[in-house]
């Protein structure tokens, strides 16, 4: 029987600040809602990014195309430049 990789294993830590009056509502809508700060964020975030996969998605293909690149190339030099191992998480 293979072993399964807990979901949590993929998942990568980011630090971000945000502007105060963002910030207070962060607070207040996660405190509605019963939810930990951090849940909340990444509740929104990953709702942004899955909304705008296309998008992303599109200009990462422009990108790659005006560099003369492969999308492939483009990403895996996107992930390295940010410190992000290609090869972590199973998806692209």
């Amino acid at each position: 029987m293979g072993s399964k990789m807990s979901p949590r294993r993929n998942m990568k830590r980011y630090s971000v600040r945000l502007p105060a009056w963002h910030m207070k509502r962060l607070i207040w809508w996660a405190e509605a809602k019963g939810q930990t700060i951090a849940g909340m964020w990444q509740n929104v975030v990953q709702a942004r990014v899955e909304a705008n996969a296309e998008q992303i998605d599109q200009m990462a293909a422009e990108l790659a195309e005006g560099q003369g690149v492969t999308v492939e190339e483009w990403k895996r030099k996107a992930l390295e430049k940010n410190n992000y191992e290609p090869d972590d998480g199973s998806d692209d």
